[in-house]
Parts: structure tokens; C-alpha cells; sequence
């Protein structure tokens, strides 16, 4: 489009505040960067209204870029935080490539740029090494999740990424990748948390409850029969345990939770209900 054009297109289409429209005599814009924007003769100009309203974040930011990785760190102390936070840093620097960070609490989250898939893993697995370098870091966990619509999708992708740190801390799997978690995307995709807690509630909390209350360890007797797609036989190999000891623990199951296990919808109802504790 001509800047002739794009002058016409303003006059014709948009509503200029603080002007009398008249006699408006608008820039055409070329192309925009950070603070600035060009005209078509190549000049430059600071925008000083723009970031007030609607560009904050200033035009094209790199920092919104491909993937978040979220870093949680249990330290011993400030110095040695400060000391693991400049490593990372470090790290993402040497690929000479655009990147943002910021931290929340104890956990660190840095947003990358035009990384391709195999760097953004190999800094995940840097930023796991680095532990060992600091004898006060008690643990540290790694996840990272691709952007898929730059800044759109931005708040979403730290609201995944943080609760994949939950994650990592419960299941103690570090580095995680969200592409990698299989039914667990779905659910970290999920914004309505009282869906998820229903699912749970519904399929599997008597049985945890019944755990709790009466010493035993059912929730991991059923995890390991499912896991075994309902072979008696196999779970008996794996534990031990007499097939008709396994049998009558079955049973019990059954009766506590309301489900026979028996087709593939009841079965999948149990496992997706496992799979929501964990993200929970």
C-alpha cells in the first residue's frame, strides 16, 4: 500500500482523538520497532502515546517470543539464588538471541525468541546441570512450554508453565517439557480448575480417603493395575502377591469407588482422574 493510500485509508476509516478531523494530516506509518515507528522517507519517530493505552509493551517486542522456561529453585540462601539466576542468565545469552525474564517469589521464568526446538532443550538441561555447581540449591526444577500466538497466548502459557513446576515438584520429573506430558497437556490446557476438581472428586477421592483413614495403599495397587491394562497375572509378578490376594483387593476398590473397572469408559474415567491429581 502507497503512503498516498494509507493517508486516504486514515482520514476515510479513523477516528483521531484530541484532533479536529478536518484537518488532520496523518503520518504514514512504514514499519514500527520498540518506542519508535518510520515514515516512508525513513525517519524516525518516538511514540509518547501508544504505550499509554494499548502498546505497553512496545511494537514487536522480541522478548514475546516461542517459549517460556519456568525455573524453581530451592535455595539456601540469597547469594547463591542471585549466583544461579546469573548463570542461567549466562546460558541464554551465549545463543545471542532475543530474550525476557522475570522472576515471581523463588521461581524464575524467561521468555525466548527465535530459539529452535533442540536450544530451547538444550538450555532446559543446562539450567538441571547447573545444580551441581551449588551445593546450598535443595532442588531445582525446570519446565518449559512453546508459545503458540506470541503475545496472545502469553498469560496463558506462564499460567501452564507455573503449574507445571507444581508439577515437577510432585512427581519430581525435571526438566519437563509440556509437549512431551501426553494427557497431562490437555489437562494443563484446562482454565476451569472446579472441572478438573470434579473429575477427581467424582472417580477417585473416596478411594484416597479410604487410604488416609485406614492405612492402606490402594491408590497405588489400582494405579499399577491399570498400568497393566487389568492383568491380574502381571500385577501379582510385579508384587508379589498372590492372584487371589490381588483379586479381593480388586474388589474392594470396586466397591469403594462404585465402578467395576470392567469397560474401557470406566477404566478411562479412573486413569484421567489419576492423571488430574497429579496436575492438581
Amino acid at each position: 500500500m502507497t503512503p498516498e493510500k494509507i493517508v486516504e485509508n486514515h482520514k476515510k476509516y479513523v477516528l483521531q482523538s484530541w484532533s479536529k478531523q478536518g484537518n488532520l494530516n496523518p503520518i504514514p506509518v512504514a514499519k514500527a520497532d520498540g518506542i519508535y515507528f518510520y515514515d516512508f522517507d525513513g525517519n524516525r519517530y518516538t511514540d509518547m502515546s501508544s504505550q499509554l493505552v494499548n502498546l505497553n509493551l512496545g511494537y514487536g517486542n522480541k522478548a514475546i517470543g516461542d517459549a517460556i522456561i519456568g525455573v524453581k529453585a530451592d535455595m539456601a540462601d540469597h547469594i547463591s539464588s542471585r549466583k544461579l539466576e546469573s548463570a542461567f542468565e549466562r546460558t541464554i545469552y551465549s545463543y545471542k538471541k532475543h530474550w525476557g525474564g522475570f522472576k515471581v517469589d523463588n521461581m524464575m521464568f524467561y521468555v525466548l525468541n527465535d530459539f529452535s526446538d533442540d536450544e530451547i532443550e538444550s538450555i532446559a538441561e543446562k539450567i538441571q546441570s547447573e545444580k551441581e555447581r551449588y551445593i546450598s540449591v535443595n532442588k531445582l526444577y525446570v519446565a518449559v512450554s512453546k508459545i503458540n500466538n506470541k503475545l496472545k497466548s502469553l498469560p496463558k502459557t506462564y499460567q501452564i508453565v507455573l503449574r507445571m513446576l507444581r508439577l515437577a515438584v510432585r512427581t519430581d520429573m525435571t526438566p519437563m517439557f509440556y509437549d512431551r506430558l501426553e494427557v497431562k497437556k490437555l489437562i494443563l490446557a484446562v482454565d476451569d480448575i472446579s472441572l478438573l476438581e470434579s473429575i477427581y472428586n467424582e472417580n477417585l477421592k473416596k478411594l484416597e480417603v479410604y487410604d488416609r483413614d485406614n492405612g492402606t495403599d490402594y491408590m497405588s495397587f489400582l494405579r499399577l493395575y491399570l498400568k497393566y491394562d487389568g492383568s491380574v497375572q502381571r500385577v501379582a509378578q510385579e508384587t508379589f502377591v498372590h492372584r487371589n490376594t490381588i483379586n479381593y483387593q480388586l474388589a474392594k476398590i470396586k466397591k469403594i469407588l462404585g465402578n467395576n473397572l470392567k469397560t474401557f469408559e470406566e477404566r478411562f474415567k479412573i486413569i484421567l482422574a489419576f492423571e488430574v491429581r497429579d496436575v492438581l
